[in-house]
């Protein structure tokens, strides 16, 4: 950590160059310099002697920012555009997935009634393909396996068996399936079929997955054909109700969707227009001047041309209006026509910061006596003891 003296000499040179390099006079400090980079304007804001409670580095600024558009309306506006952009992209999001759910949902259930109750209704060798056709002659072989259990009644499947693959309808085979299923389940010799029940099962999953349709059949009813018919009803009417619950809420979606939009362009609309009055009225420059006028009161400004850092840009002294006799006065830095300073130049290289109380080092013998006086007069006030 630097000691006082140390950081008191180090602030003095910062000062000091920078006042020479902006080639700020002497007579012109205590002040602040602001600058314009779009309008090349430079303000410079002078410290009110005496100091008033009122005025400060802080509130300057805080006037500054206001009039330059970060008001409490322009920040709430900002705000308010932020959140409703999150929420258009969250809606927008959340459309998309409610219309691939009410556009797609079910398709499988809300169709696959429709789907079976049709394919029923075709010639089995339709929609016999190369798995299909696998799994019926795997049932051939499996009956011809276990014909010792009920030789009559085995042939006389398989004779069923043939005759419906080569012109039987799908509805006529699922019926002869369920009808050997049945019977194998109602046996009490079991074994002796080698899970023909199981195999029979296979060969109907197989047809229902050659028609396009999905589901477990049910041998708990007399009808394992009308379950299914059932089963599939129901879900249909099921698939129905939630498309349905989903329809209602991509309207309810894309309704604040809409609202949402609506409003953010609304915002938008206030936010550009409140952003160009400000752009057009109060660039930093002007801006700067009101702020010294609301918290100084009655001000002087006088225009000149920069020099040094300065060169090309404007210069706006702006200063109380003097409580003393004019020949009291700091010099203006015009000389030569009036606003100007294109007959004369300041070069003092020291300027010393208002607010560092004690001793301060100078660099410049001329400049030094009068700027001492001057934080000499700062350093008792800011501690009390100026004499009264």
């Amino acid at each position: 950590m630097h000691r006082f003296p140390e950081h008191h000499v180090a602030w003095t040179e910062a000062v000091s160059r920078c006042a020479a390099y902006f080639d700020v006079p002497e007579s012109w400090l205590p002040g602040v310099l602001f600058l314009d980079f779009i309008e090349r304007t430079a303000v410079l804001v002078r410290w009110p002697e005496p100091e008033r409670p009122d005025f400060s580095l802080y509130h300057l600024c805080k006037q500054i920012a206001g009039d330059l558009g970060h008001s409490r309306r322009a920040a709430e506006l900002r705000e308010e555009k932020k959140q409703l952009e999150r929420e258009t992209e969250r809606l927008e999001r959340e459309t998309r997935w409610l219309e691939r759910d009410a556009h797609g949902y079910g398709d499988d259930d809300t169709k696959g009634l429709e789907i079976f109750q049709a394919g029923l209704k075709d010639r089995l060798d339709k929609h016999m393909g190369p798995e299909l056709r696998a799994q019926y002659e795997g049932l051939d072989r499996h009956l011809e396996m276990v014909s010792a259990a009920d030789p009559e009644l085995v042939s006389n499947w398989r004779a069923r068996l043939a005759a419906l693959l080569s012109s039987g309808t799908v509805d006529e085979s699922i019926r002869h399936l369920l009808a050997m299923a049945w019977h194998v389940r109602a046996t009490h010799r079991q074994h002796d079929w080698r899970r023909l029940s199981t195999k029979v099962v296979k060969v109907l999953d197989a047809t229902n997955e050659a028609l396009g349709v999905s589901f477990q059949w049910s041998f708990k009813s007399e009808d394992p054909l009308a379950s299914a018919i059932r089963l599939l009803a129901d879900r249909k009417e099921k698939a129905h109700a939630k498309r349905d619950t989903k329809v209602q809420q991509l309207r309810e979606v894309r309704d604040r969707l809409r609202h949402t939009r609506n409003r953010l362009d609304a915002v938008r609309v206030e936010l550009d227009r409140v952003t160009s009055q400000i752009e057009a009225e109060d660039s930093i420059a002007a801006a700067t001047q009101k702020a010294a006028r609301r918290l100084m009161g009655a001000t002087e400004t006088e225009t000149h041309q920069g020099s040094g850092g300065l060169e090309g840009y404007r210069l706006l002294d702006i200063r109380p209006l003097p409580e003393a006799e004019p020949s009291q006065q700091a010099p203006s830095k015009a000389t030569g026509s009036a606003n100007t300073i294109s007959g004369g130049t300041f070069h003092g290289p020291t300027v010393q910061a208002g607010d560092i109380s004690g001793g301060v080092h100078f660099h410049h013998p001329t400049l030094g006596a009068s700027l001492h006086r001057i934080w000499q007069k700062l350093g008792r006030r800011s501690t009390g003891d100026e004499e009264q």
